[in-house]
C-alpha cells in the first residue's frame, strides 16, 4: 500500500487542518518522518492507522480521544486518507465519536462515528463502496489489505523502535504478519499442493505394491527376480503359443470367409427354389388361363350368332302364326261351302 494524500483536521496536536501530500516524494519506496519530540510524527502514523481501521497505532488512546483540545468547537475532527494498492486508488474518511455544537440553540450534541470508503476512478469519478457504517468500512479495508488492525499496527510501529514487540509476538501471529508482508501465501499453497500430491503418490505406490504382491502370489513365486527367471524359462513356450494363436486366428478368418460364401450360396439356392415354385404355379395357372381363353372365344362367337338365332325364332313364330291362320281360314271356307 502506498499513501498518497493524508488530511488531518482537529486530530491529535493539530488544532486546524493539515494536508500531507506523499506524492511529492515521487516513486521512492522509502522515506523518513523526522522531527523533534512532540512535533507530531507519531500522530501521522496514528492518523493513517485510524483512517484505515478506526484505531491508533498504540493502545493508549482510542480514536474518540484523539480530538485536539485546542481545536475550534465548530471544527469537526476527521481524518481522510487517499492511498494506492494493487494499481487501484482509494479514499477513506473517518469521523470519530465526539461532541459538537448543536445546530440550533446552545449546548452540544453527540456526533456518532462514521466512515466513507470509495474507489477513485481513472476518469476523475469515484465508486462509493461504504457510505457511512464504520464496521463495513473496516471489513472492506481488511479484505483489501489482508491485514487486521492489530497486524497492521504491529507493522506500523516498526519505524518507532518497537521492533521487539513484533519479535515477542506469538510465532503463529508473526507467521501471519510476515506472510502478508512478503506474500508467502503462494508458497504455502504450493507446499500444501505438493503434500497432497506426495500423499497420493504414496497411496498409488502402496496400491502398486499390493497389486505386484498379488501377481507374485498368483504366479506362485516369491519375488520379482524369481518371476523374471520363470518368464525366461517359459518365454519359448509363450512364443510358440503366440505363433499357434496367430495360425489359429488366420484359420478362423479363412473359416469365417468360407462360412460367408456357404451362406451366400445357400441363400442363392433358396432363391432358386422360390423362383422354381413360382414358375410351376405360373405354368399351372397358364392351363387354366388357356381354358378360360377358349371359353371366352366360344362365347364371343356365340354372341355373334345370337341375333341370327333370334331372327330364326321370330320367323318360326310367324310361320306358326301364319299356319294357324291358314288352318282357320280353311275351316271357315269348308263351312261356307
Amino acid at each position: 500500500m502506498r499513501p498518497l494524500l493524508l488530511q488531518i483536521i482537529a486530530f491529535g496536536p493539530f488544532a486546524a487542518e493539515e494536508l500531507i501530500d506523499f506524492t511529492r516524494l515521487g516513486e521512492n519506496p522509502l522515506f523518513l518522518i523526522n522531527g523533534p519530540t512532540g512535533s507530531g510524527k507519531t500522530t501521522i502514523l496514528d492518523a493513517i492507522c485510524f483512517a484505515l481501521y478506526g484505531k491508533t497505532t498504540g493502545d493508549e488512546r482510542e480514536g474518540g480521544q484523539m480530538r485536539c483540545d485546542l481545536a475550534a468547537a465548530d471544527l469537526l475532527t476527521e481524518v481522510s486518507l487517499e492511498f494506492e494498492l494493487h494499481g487501484r486508488r482509494f479514499r477513506i474518511r473517518r469521523v470519530p465519536e465526539q461532541q459538537r455544537p448543536k445546530s440550533r440553540g446552545e449546548g452540544f450534541t453527540e456526533q456518532k462515528p462514521e466512515a466513507q470508503f470509495a474507489e477513485l476512478l481513472d476518469d476523475g469519478g469515484e465508486k462509493l463502496l461504504v457510505s457511512s457504517k464504520v464496521t463495513e468500512a473496516t471489513r472492506e479495508i481488511e479484505n483489501l489489505t489482508g491485514l487486521s488492525a492489530d497486524q497492521f499496527r504491529q507493522v506500523m510501529v516498526l519505524p518507532q523502535g518497537k521492533f521487539r514487540q513484533l519479535l515477542m509476538a506469538e510465532s503463529s501471529e508473526r507467521e501471519k504478519i510476515f506472510g502478508q508482508l512478503f506474500q508467502t501465501g503462494i508458497y504455502r499453497r504450493l507446499e500444501e499442493s505438493l503434500k497432497i500430491q506426495s500423499a497420493e503418490i504414496r497411496r498409488d505406490r502402496e496400491r502398486q505394491l499390493q497389486l505386484q504382491q498379488g501377481i507374485l502370489e498368483g504366479a506362485e513365486v516369491a519375488s520379482a527376480e524369481e518371476l523374471d527367471e520363470e518368464i525366461k524359462v517359459l518365454q519359448p513356450e509363450v512364443n510358440q503359443k503366440e505363433k499357434d494363436k496367430l495360425a489359429a486366428e488366420q484359420e478362423f478368418l479363412r473359416a469365417g470367409k468360407n462360412l460367408q460364401q456357404a451362406e451366400s450360396l445357400a441363400a442363392e439356392f433358396a432363391r432358386f427354389d422360390e423362383l422354381a415354385g413360382q414358375l410351376s404355379e405360373m405354368k399351372r395357372q397358364q392351363g387354366v388361363i388357356e381354358g378360360s381363353r377358349q371359353r371366352l372365344a366360344r362365347a364371343e362367337q356365340a354372341l355373334k350368332l345370337e341375333r341370327y338365332f333370334a331372327e330364326r325364332q321370330r320367323c318360326e313364330k310367324e310361320q306358326q302364326e301364319s299356319k294357324k291362320e291358314f288352318l282357320a281360314a280353311q275351316t271357315h271356307l269348308q263351312a261356307a261351302g
